[in-house]
C-alpha cells in the first residue's frame, strides 16, 4: 500500500511501502531538486563523533543554557566570530579555524556535542548538578522542615542563574560578586 511522505516544504509524494531511505530521499529529489539540499548526510560536512574536548568552552556552554544571547557571546569570545554556526539541523558547530583557536585541530566542522561519550559530556551538566546538590544539601539540613530544598532553592536562586553567572564571569569575580548581592537583596 503507497505512504504519503511530507517533505520539508510541505509537498506530499507517495511512496511503496518497504523502500530504503536512500530510495525514499531519491523519489523525494525528483519530486523537488530544491529540497536537496535538506537530504545532505551530516557526515559529510561535521565531524558528529568526537565533540568539541574542551571543559572551558563546554562549561562556559552549559551556563549559558542554550540562550541564543549568551551562546553568542560565548562562542565569538572563545572561538572566535564567524568561526561556529548551527548545522541545517540546528546542532551548534565550531569550524577547523575556531577549533585551532582552542588548541583543537579538526578537518572539518565539529559538533560541539559528539556522539562519543566523553568526561566533557560530565562538564555539560555541571549546572544542574550543582543546583541538584544545593536543593539536596537543604533537605538534609534541615530535614524537620519539609519542602526546605524548595525554600533553599527559591532563597539561593540569584546564585544558581546560570544566564547571571555566565554573563557576571566575562566580567569578572567582582562585577559577579556585585550582581548576585543585588539579585539575592
Amino acid at each position: 500500500m503507497p505512504e504519503n511522505i511530507t517533505l520539508s516544504n510541505g509537498m506530499q509524494i507517495k511512496v511503496k511501502d518497504g523502500l530504503s531511505d536512500e530510495e525514499i530521499v531519491s523519489i523525494a529529489r525528483q519530486a523537488d531538486p530544491a529540497t536537496s539540499k535538506h537530504f545532505e548526510d551530516i557526515e559529510d560536512n561535521f565531524d558528529i563523533q568526537t565533540g568539541v574536548k574542551d571543559a572551558d568552552l563546554r562549561f562556559s556552554l552549559a551556563l549559558a543554557d542554550q540562550n541564543p544571547k549568551e551562546v553568542k557571546l560565548v562562542m565569538d569570545e572563545k572561538v572566535g566570530e564567524g568561526n561556529w554556526g548551527y548545522s541545517p539541523q540546528n546542532y551548534l558547530y565550531v569550524t577547523p579555524k575556531g577549533m585551532q583557536r582552542r588548541g583543537i585541530e579538526a578537518g572539518k566542522n565539529t559538533l560541539v556535542n559528539g556522539l562519543d561519550v566523553t568526561r566533557y559530556d560530565f562538564v555539560d551538566a555541571v549546572p544542574e548538578i550543582t543546583a541538584g546538590l544545593g536543593d539536596l544539601g537543604a533537605e538534609l539540613l534541615l530535614p524537620m522542615i519539609p519542602g526546605s530544598g524548595v525554600i533553599a532553592k527559591g532563597a539561593l536562586s540569584g546564585l544558581v542563574s546560570r544566564g547571571l553567572l555566565a554573563s557576571s564571569a566575562r566580567a569578572g569575580a567582582g562585577d559577579m560578586a556585585a550582581n548576585i548581592a543585588l539579585e539575592v537583596g
